[in-house]
């Protein structure tokens, strides 16, 4: 395998025969910058931290996979790179700067070298979920729920505002999901704060995944976003995986397809 080769892997894909009515996404979930592009100019500080991956959400997303018996699609290179959490057309999807920090790199890209990146990272990664996709309803008659795995940090603005819910769940067609899934989580695992839309909302936020994936072919999903104070302690870590895993699989006891969900459980 060549150099550009190995520099142009843009997914990694966990238990991809999973049949559990899920697919798992992690876009976000490596901080890799191929050789080629030197680091885009920034520090190992910049690139370890927040700014560059979700911290835990490659891990975190691989233990939902294996536990819950579905396919998962991790991102292999860093959001700073190209962020396959943008739509294309997106300003966002190569940034020059962000939260207040330079990536030379980015700086005055010509339209080869955009296209290189989305043609070599971008695509084949939305491409895999969408292969993913459509296996799974090959297989199965209904399409699978999508669900996104992102980590957040616990302060924001400097460490002057304090964000104290351990678990997101965000949506801004259909809440049906989040709904459901804080209901069972607050019941069974009240030890935990479990929000809506919350630390973002996802109806004022860029458009991501779900938006790709999910609407276009009316799948129902949702992006679930985790606290990296609360998933940096080994006892609240363990708390949310089991109330993820739990809530999930309260789903998929319903014995109905993405599409039905919403019948299924009462909603209007």
């Amino acid at each position: 395998m060549s150099k550009r080769q190995r520099s142009s892997i843009a997914f990694e894909m966990v238990n991809a025969s999973g049949s559990a009515p899920f697919l798992i996404t992690v876009e976000h979930a490596s901080n890799h910058i191929p050789p080629e592009f030197g680091d885009l100019g920034l520090s190992r500080d910049v690139l370890d931290a927040h700014l560059a991956y979700d911290l835990y959400a490659a891990e975190f997303g691989t233990a939902l996979a294996k536990d819950l018996d579905a396919p998962a699609i991790l991102g292999a290179t860093s959001r700073l790179l190209v962020d396959c959490n943008r739509l294309e057309s997106s300003h966002q999807l190569i940034r020059a700067e962000t939260h207040g920090v330079s990536v030379p790199g980015n700086r005055d890209l010509n339209s080869d070298q955009v296209r290189d990146r989305t043609d070599r990272y971008y695509r084949p990664y939305h491409d895999g979920v969408e292969r993913a996709i459509e296996a799974y309803q090959a297989k199965h008659g209904h399409y699978p729920y999508l669900i996104s795995v992102h980590t957040f940090t616990h302060t924001l603005d400097g460490g002057i505002t304090e964000r104290d819910c351990d678990i997101g769940l965000l949506w801004d067609v259909d809440k049906t999901l989040a709904e459901h899934l804080q209901a069972h989580m607050n019941t069974h695992f009240p030890e935990l704060n479990v929000g809506q839309n919350v630390p973002y909302d996802a109806h004022t936020e860029e458009e991501g995944a779900l938006h790709v994936f999910g609407h276009p072919k009316g799948i129902s999903g949702i992006e679930i976003e985790i606290n990296q104070k609360s998933l940096s302690d080994p006892h609240k870590h363990d708390a949310i995986l089991r109330a993820i895993k739990s809530g999930l699989r309260s789903l998929n006891e319903l014995g109905v397809g993405a599409h039905e969900l919403k019948n299924a459980i009462g909603m209007k």
